[in-house]
C-alpha cells in the first residue's frame, strides 16, 4: 500500500530487499529499547533470581524454569498441593510486582511465548538484557496461570466432593426408603 502511494507521484523508492533490511532494523532496534527497559526495572536480586531458575541443579533432570512451568495435570488433593508449591516458588523469585502493563501486548505475548516452549539453555544463550526481560515478563504470565490453575483445581475438587457427598446422600436416602416402604407394608397388613 505504501509503495503504490509513492508510485503515484514517481517518487524515487528503495528496492524490495532495502526497504525489508530497514524494517528488520527499526524491529531490532525497538526489540533492544524494549528489553534494556524491562532489564532496568529489576534490582540485583530479582536479576540473580532470574538467573538461578535457568541453572540445573545437581541430581535434577529439569531446570527450576522446565518444572515451573509444567502446570498440574490432574484433579486432586496433591495436585493442588503441588500447585499451590509452584505459585509459592514462582512469587519467590520476586519480580511478581514489577509493572510489565505498559509495554506492547503483542510483544510481551510473543516473548511469552518464545519462553515457554524453549529449552532453559537456549534461554540462558541470549543477551543478558533479552534475557532478563524474557525472563521477567515470562514469570509474569507463569504467575498469573499459576493462580487461574490453583482457582480450576480447587473447582474441580470441590465439583467432585459435592458430587460424591451428593451421591452418598442418594445412596442413604435409597437405603431408608427401602427400609420405610418394609415399614408402610407391614403397617398397612
Amino acid at each position: 500500500m505504501a509503495t503504490a502511494h509513492l508510485v503515484t507521484p514517481r517518487v524515487v523508492q528503495p528496492g524490495a530487499t532495502m526497504l525489508a533490511r530497514l524494517t528488520v532494523l527499526v524491529r531490532e532496534c525497538t526489540s533492544r529499547t524494549v528489553y534494556r527497559q524491562l532489564a532496568a526495572r529489576l534490582l540485583t536480586l530479582q536479576c540473580a533470581a532470574l538467573e538461578d531458575v535457568l541453572i540445573l541443579l545437581p541430581g535434577e533432570r529439569f531446570t527450576p524454569m522446565q518444572v515451573l512451568r509444567t502446570p498440574p495435570t490432574r484433579v486432586s488433593a496433591p495436585a493442588l498441593a503441588g500447585a499451590f508449591w509452584r505459585l509459592e516458588q514462582l512469587r519467590a523469585v520476586g519480580v511478581g510486582d514489577i509493572l510489565v502493563r505498559d509495554l506492547p501486548e503483542d510483544r510481551v505475548t510473543r516473548m511469552v511465548r518464545h519462553a515457554q516452549v524453549s529449552w532453559a539453555q537456549r534461554v540462558s544463550r541470549m543477551l543478558e538484557d533479552r534475557r532478563l526481560a524474557t525472563l521477567l515478563v515470562f514469570m509474569h504470565a507463569l504467575e498469573r496461570t499459576a493462580t487461574d490453575d490453583i482457582l480450576d483445581l480447587l473447582d474441580g475438587l470441590v465439583s467432585t466432593l459435592a458430587l460424591r457427598a451428593e451421591n452418598k446422600l442418594r445412596s442413604e436416602l435409597l437405603r431408608c426408603l427401602g427400609g420405610l416402604d418394609k415399614a408402610a407394608f407391614m403397617l398397612h397388613h
